[in-house]
């Protein structure tokens, strides 16, 4: 099935419009308590736009998984919380507005950029860069103690809620998260929630600094206007200061030792043609010099270079060292997929069309387990054909000279483009690459080629 240029199959298609208008319904039912998607012709129109972008979005997703493996675990966090923020909108559309509390807007922010500021000085003392992922757990942590237990039977949470106490009979409690979340975010929770509380001593009531022992309130002698104003504009300031001085980053872990290029080259030799090989590449474009990446399937290998195919966007291109690959590979590693049969037929054209060399590609086709199609070759006619070479793709269609052409690589479709052009002679390779099936047969006879006279 073809959807936007992309092939799939259709049970995926299915499955994926099935779970765009799942995720719709449960994100609006959680926030809105809402069981019917279409209560009015409104909200039936926007649901179904709704669910139309999820689904288109999840299309790409799967594609483009083929080169970045968490692209579908990242896709679903992401359509689910703007699922969720949808409803949320049109639920408080709904609603009578309500007043902003700036007030307690600003504290809540004031929480944060303490926390936040503790953390980059600690990085910036230590010499080392802050993991951005990092922040999450320390907001989170910040962000703790503003909950507020209002159940007469949780009256004692609430009085050790905002409590050093309380920090460590939470932190007691949940230790077994540890192996779940890492040292680093666990520790930074309880970074946050202190600071949540230093910062609450700045400003009256205080806390219970010796709760159970003592249920008065500690409170710095600070008045109102320093407390609400000064610390978190000098909060503000320190963090901005702090941004400048400190890298930002995941901690660099010492890389395996990559095999020489020349070993990856014969490695691959030795998987050719027996199993799909996947290239993960980085390097950058010989035509424009910017820096790219990914994984690709591997279609050939000619001297020491690769001849790549990236499912995405079904381009073909050679990487290798040398000044005539499309890319120039820095770094390089293979992995080695499923089985494959790789089966060639070669095709005689005299005084014929191209068109005359279709009903094998066909046959090929119909087979069981097919991947993928092309064909190579050179041809002699009269007529000409397009040989400009697209940027960063393999020139598919090269003349040699006059009404002498090469074909590398073409696809079905393309070969069916140009079905119509009459050859003097043709020389084609027509190959197919094949999963082998667990059981049955996975093979159907080939006529073979029929050559007019």
């Amino acid at each position: 099935m073809h959807i936007l240029g992309m092939t799939f199959a259709p049970w995926l298609v299915a499955a994926i419009l099935a779970g765009s208008a799942a995720i719709t319904w449960l994100t609006n039912w959680l926030v809105t308590r809402r069981r019917h998607l279409f209560a009015s012709i409104g909200e039936g129109i926007a649901s179904l736009v709704w669910i139309a972008l999820v689904f288109i979005g999840g299309l790409y997703a799967i594609r483009y998984s083929e080169r970045f493996a968490p692209a579908l675990p990242l896709y679903g966090f992401v359509v689910v919380l703007l699922s969720l923020l949808r409803a949320w909108l049109y639920r408080r559309s709904l609603a009578v507005p309500a007043s902003i509390n700036w007030p307690d807007f600003v504290r809540q922010l004031t929480y944060l950029v303490g926390a936040w500021s503790v953390y980059l000085v600690w990085c910036w003392l230590g010499n080392q860069p802050a993991q951005p992922i990092l922040f999450l757990p320390l907001s989170l942590g910040a962000l703790l103690p503003s909950i507020r237990w209002r159940t007469e039977q949780a009256k004692w949470l609430a009085e050790a809620w905002r409590t050093p106490a309380g920090v460590t009979g939470l932190a007691l409690i949940t230790v077994p998260l540890i192996p779940l979340i890492g040292t680093p975010a666990w520790g930074l929770v309880w970074v946050g929630f202190l600071c949540h509380l230093v910062l609450d001593l700045l400003r009256p009531p205080g806390i219970r600094l010796l709760w159970p022992f003592r249920h008065q309130h500690y409170c710095l002698a600070l008045s109102p206007h320093v407390s609400e104003r000064w610390v978190p504009l000098g909060l503000a300031v320190l963090a901005m200061l702090l941004t400048t001085a400190v890298d930002f980053g995941q901690v660099a872990t010492p890389s395996p030792p990559a095999p020489p290029y020349e070993h990856t080259v014969a490695y691959y030799y030795s998987l050719r043609g027996r199993t799909r090989v996947l290239a993960q590449i980085e390097g950058s474009w010989q035509t424009t010099g910017r820096r790219w990446g990914g994984t690709f399937e591997v279609l050939n290998a000619e001297g020491q270079s690769f001849l790549l195919l990236d499912h995405f966007t079904g381009r073909i291109f050679t990487a290798g060292r040398s000044a005539e690959d499309d890319f120039y590979v820095t770094s390089i590693r293979l992995t080695a997929g499923e089985a494959i049969r790789v089966k060639p037929v070669e095709v005689h054209l005299e005084d014929q069309l191209l068109a005359d060399a279709l009903p094998i590609v066909y046959e090929m086709q119909r087979e069981a387990g097919l991947l993928y199609t092309f064909v190579s070759g050179e041809i002699v006619t009269t007529s000409s054909l397009p040989s400009n070479q697209p940027l960063n793709q393999l020139e598919k269609i090269q003349a040699c000279e006059a009404g002498h052409y090469t074909f590398h690589y073409l696809t079905a479709a393309e070969l069916i483009a140009l079905a119509s052009t009459p050859v003097q002679t043709a020389e084609l390779v027509i190959f197919a690459t094949y999963t082998i099936q667990p059981t049955g047969p996975t093979v159907t006879p080939l006529p073979s080629p029929q050559v007019r006279p």
